[in-house]
């Protein structure tokens, strides 16, 4: 995580799964960046997912407006040994990467773009 991203931080998304949960239906965000402004959108989601859970996450990701702005977008996937959760599938990107515990590490990207999200 870098420390400019936490300082500007104006979005965000918390998902929490408790020990064994499945949740088969997707979960879904939308992000909407605001280009009516000259405002970054600075949008971190974090989930913690614990032991044996399993989730499906769905991030839509859209611009209002015209101006040209950057966006800055971190995933943090805190997960305890067998909790399964495919990363956030940026919609407009078609990018479905899937992360499996096998011991509980921290999984962090950071996706950064100067322009419009869609």
């Amino acid at each position: 995580m870098t420390a400019a991203h936490l300082a500007f931080l104006n979005a965000g998304v918390f998902l929490y799964v408790p020990k064994g949960v499945e949740i088969d239906t997707p979960i879904e965000a939308e992000i909407i960046q605001d280009a009516t402004k000259d405002q970054p959108l600075n949008s971190h989601l974090l989930t913690v997912a614990e032991a044996q859970s399993k989730i499906h996450f769905l991030q839509h990701l859209q611009t209002v407006g015209e101006r040209s702005v950057p966006a800055n977008m971190m995933v943090e996937i805190v997960a305890q040994e067998g909790a399964t959760s495919p990363s956030p599938h940026w919609m407009n990107w078609g990018l479905t990467p899937t992360f499996t515990s096998s011991g509980g590490p921290t999984l962090a990207a950071m996706l950064t773009l100067n322009g419009r999200l869609a």
